[in-house]
């Protein structure tokens, strides 16, 4: 599989991880959305940032009009997320952040293939408990 298809595979999986994490509600206005309909993955450090793309540490559900709004405003952005997760949760993210990452397409379908399971995982245990993705453990 190309590169692309990968890619796009393990970040959809990712993401319907942390909606379910985050029980399809978004963090900030607390609207729910069945089955994520509506409700983003929003990052907190940028997914160009390997280290930490995949990282559920890095991830937060929101809706549309919420990540819209912070993806604006990243002042506020920076407030809320400062009050939601902590400074420790923040300064420890941006250590991760600058690590040096590669993710070669084997790694990558190892993450989507992850993520998928939890999901699964999730759902039959009715569980928000997500594990991250930890390539020494497969």
């Amino acid at each position: 599989m190309n590169r692309k298809g990968v890619s796009k595979k393990e970040d959809r999986w990712f993401s319907k991880a942390i909606r379910l994490r985050d029980r399809w509600t978004c963090r900030n206005c607390n609207s729910r959305f069945p089955e994520g309909e509506g409700l983003d993955c929003m990052h907190i450090h940028s997914r160009s940032n390997l280290s930490t793309r995949w990282d559920p540490d890095n991830a937060i559900s929101g809706c549309r009009v919420c990540h819209g709004y912070f993806t604006s405003n990243p002042i506020e952005w920076f407030v809320w997320l400062e009050n939601e997760v902590g400074r420790d949760h923040i300064d420890a993210l941006l250590i991760k952040k600058n690590l040096t990452v590669s993710a070669p397409d084997h790694i990558r379908q190892d993450i989507s293939d992850h993520y998928r399971l939890e999901c699964r995982r999730m759902l039959k245990s009715d569980t928000n408990d997500l594990k991250a993705y930890n390539n020494e453990q497969e």
